[in-house]
């Protein structure tokens, strides 16, 4: 195969310019250097993974909050709940006490009182409760627990309706007027 021929295949040359030398040799690594190449690229991304798995992992741990206060507005028809009366009010099992529909309310998700309550409650992290609740949402039409973004927010929310019910961090219970505590979870 002449130069000619090398020309050809790679297209139009210019002017004065020789084309595409059909005898070059381009040097190629030898194994070694290959391996040493390859592993070095799948130690480099096994790194990375590793990494973005430990930073995953630390997000995902729940942050530390002090005692949970499950509280109930005062007009609600329960005067004490055990935890697993309470993980089914939140997991939408348990709908009603009596006649009254209950109301529950959460806090959004990067919140650290709602990671820590997902834990130590539901025994659940964040994506279990998200995923719980699709389920729920589409398989029974069910409706999640009310978003609030702060505990005063909670307090008024739980206060306002017959069925409330909510959690907040037990020091920052000073004045919550409507609602009573029900029980705790130590911190």
């Amino acid at each position: 195969m002449g130069a000619a021929a090398g020309a050809a295949c790679a297209g139009p040359v210019p002017d004065g310019h020789p084309g595409p030398d059909p005898h070059r040799v381009v040097p190629m690594p030898d194994v070694a250097e290959r391996r040493k190449r390859t592993l070095f690229h799948r130690s480099a991304v096994a790194r990375a993974a590793g990494l973005a798995l430990l930073v995953g992992l630390l997000g995902a741990v729940p942050a530390r909050a002090g005692e949970i206060a499950v509280v109930v507005s005062d007009r609600a028809p329960v005067q004490t709940l055990t935890p697993e009366q309470v993980r089914a009010v939140y997991l939408g099992e348990h709908p009603f006490w009596g006649k009254v529909r209950i109301f529950p309310v959460a806090y959004s998700e990067n919140a650290p009182i709602m990671q820590a309550f997902l834990a130590r409650v539901l025994g659940m992290d964040v994506n279990a409760y998200k995923v719980w609740w699709i389920r729920r949402i589409f398989r029974d039409g069910d409706v999640p627990p009310t978003r609030v973004g702060s505990t005063a927010e909670a307090l008024r929310v739980v206060a306002s309706h017959p069925g409330g019910i909510g959690f907040v961090e037990a020091d920052q219970l000073t004045d919550a007027a409507g609602v009573r505590t029900v029980l705790r979870f130590p911190g």
